[in-house]
């Protein structure tokens, strides 16, 4: 699945894509352009040059709006993916809060070193292949892993309530703009409110 802020097309993709069909109805640009690049059987490649920054102001309630939205489009758009992400993570959870309860006993350290080693050789792996992109973040060193690591119960938490949020709301705003989304072809501006400065 694309990401728009890291999407470029050339003209041949360009030739081949039904623009109108894919954004006259869309809310998403990225959903909507993945599954017309899938469907068409297109190549797509990530270039780190022309990704752009998501408008994030730094507060915990932007980090989790932005967030949330993310897995409405993929709600919407790919229902499947959103219901994995779901499952995963619940299932994460439940892992870590059944290891915490046996705080104290053999199993719960097991169990902990499990799930802790686990986190760790998935952020070396995640890694690797941002290194691999050239899309790896600055400051992303051996204590960067080392925090992320210890806070992983607390980020799998997070994702949890983004997910769940955007498994029951079909009211999306979107910078200015206000949409009821009833499916991926059904989408109404509910309202606009003016730029913030």
């Amino acid at each position: 699945m694309p990401w728009g802020g890291s999407t470029a097309l050339g003209k041949i993709a360009l030739q081949r894509i039904d623009r109108k069909r894919w954004l006259e109805r869309s809310i998403s640009d990225d959903c909507a352009l993945g599954l017309e690049v899938n469907r068409l059987e297109l190549r797509a490649l990530l270039r780190r040059i022309v990704l752009v920054k998501s408008p994030i102001d730094d507060s915990g309630a932007s980090l989790w709006a932005f967030g949330r939205r993310q897995y409405q489009m993929i709600r919407f758009y790919m229902p499947g993916l959103w219901l994995f992400a779901a499952s995963m993570t619940v299932l994460r959870c439940s892992a870590w809060a059944f290891f915490f309860s046996l705080w104290g006993t053999e199993h719960a350290v097991s169990g902990l070193l499990a799930m802790y080693g686990a986190t760790s050789l998935g952020l070396l792996l995640q890694g690797r292949v941002a290194r691999r992109l050239c899309l790896e973040d600055a400051g992303s060193g051996i204590w960067t892993m080392v925090l992320l690591t210890l806070a992983k119960p607390l980020i799998d938490l997070f994702h949890l309530t983004l997910i769940a949020g955007a498994g029951w709301a079909n009211v999306v705003t979107w910078g200015h703009v206000r949409y009821r989304v009833a499916s991926r072809s059904d989408i109404s501006i509910l309202g606009r409110v003016s730029w913030k400065d």
